[in-house]
């Protein structure tokens, strides 16, 4: 399946889910994610290359973009940075084989490792994006990351501020 069928299925998706908004967007969020994958690497025998800085800005920045919006919609943070994760991890591996370009030599790195990265760059663009416009519960969260974040760079810790 190419690129432009998974968006015509997405779009039915979303045409069948109308009358519910939030599932509307994770649904988009699911979607886009897929659509992410190119159809090239779908196919059997391509080669998968590891991912460069400017594809890993892309990623997180769609992440955060994502959580901006799910923000907006009421989604609790929790739920939404989960979805942007693993739609980062998702891309990470199906796309570039969990490798990042000199780092490690191009070989592939462990999930946590990517988690955590992903996490890091996510929050910080959140932050940039949108993270005066969290509120209540989300707010505190996304502060609690930010701190968590803060601490483990200057104590160059490598626990996940994601497993509160």
């Amino acid at each position: 399946m190419n690129q432009w069928q998974w968006l015509a299925v997405c779009g039915k998706i979303m045409e069948t889910q109308k009358h519910m908004r939030k599932t509307r967007i994770v649904s988009v969020s699911i979607c886009g994610a897929l659509c992410a994958l190119p159809a090239a690497s779908l196919a059997q025998g391509v080669q998968i290359k590891p991912a460069t800085t400017e594809e890993l800005n892309t990623y997180t920045g769609m992440g955060a973009v994502s959580i901006c919006s799910l923000n907006q919609s009421g989604v609790s943070f929790d739920k939404s940075l989960q979805s942007s994760i693993q739609m980062f991890l998702s891309v990470m591996d199906g796309r570039h084989g969990g490798a990042i370009q000199g780092v490690d030599g191009g070989k592939k790195l462990p999930e946590k490792v990517l988690m955590n990265g992903g996490l890091v760059e996510t929050i910080v663009k959140v932050d940039g994006i949108c993270g005066k416009d969290f509120v209540g519960d989300n707010k505190r969260r996304l502060d609690n990351i930010k701190e968590e974040i803060e601490k483990a760079a200057s104590n160059k810790s490598t626990s996940s501020p994601a497993t509160k």
